[in-house]
């Protein structure tokens, strides 16, 4: 270098750094869905400070959800959610995309509220930020990764979303 002065890194910004490394080994080392889970659950809420988050495996034909990860949601919202997936508009945009989409970056909340997937299913920890993000293996979805808040000032960024992805491609 020439003299040129380089700021020094944050201590925050390097500590995230540190834990997101932590996570993603954690993650690519796991070798069965349960060792997946072990990895992911006490990781990825901090990561994305949203309280309600999980990740679920379809079957091998792609038709059921096989494995489920869900933390802080109920047995009931799981219920109701399954019940509700075929008129999920998230669920089906992130599908089609292949990206993470974000339910206020479609629609206004008060939209959002009045959706049928919302009454049926979301409505029961009034989720009003929520993420759903497909995991792809090759050119197949095997799953979905997702995250939600109900905190009306929980506004998920374009960071967050990349974030998502990323992690979703790691699983």
């Amino acid at each position: 270098m020439s003299g040129a002065e380089v700021e020094p890194v944050p201590r925050e910004f390097a500590a995230g750094g540190a834990a997101l490394a932590e996570f993603a080994l954690g993650l690519t080392a796991s070798s069965t869905l349960e060792e997946l889970e072990r990895a992911f659950v006490p990781r990825f809420g901090r990561l994305m400070t949203a309280p309600m988050y999980g990740f679920y495996a379809l079957d091998p034909e792609g038709a059921q959800i096989a494995h489920n990860v869900a933390v802080n949601v109920s047995d009931v919202f799981v219920a109701r959610y399954v019940r509700a997936m075929e008129h999920d508009m998230l669920l089906a945009r992130s599908r089609e995309t292949g990206r993470a989409v974000y339910n206020l970056g479609m629609m206004p909340e008060p939209e959002w509220e009045e959706s049928r997937v919302y009454r049926d299913a979301y409505s029961t920890h009034r989720m009003r930020h929520v993420v759903e993000v497909p995991i792809v293996a090759g050119d197949e979805i095997v799953g979905a990764l997702h995250c939600a808040a109900h905190e009306g000032d929980r506004n998920f960024t374009d960071g967050d979303l990349r974030l998502t992805e990323a992690v979703a491609g790691v699983l």
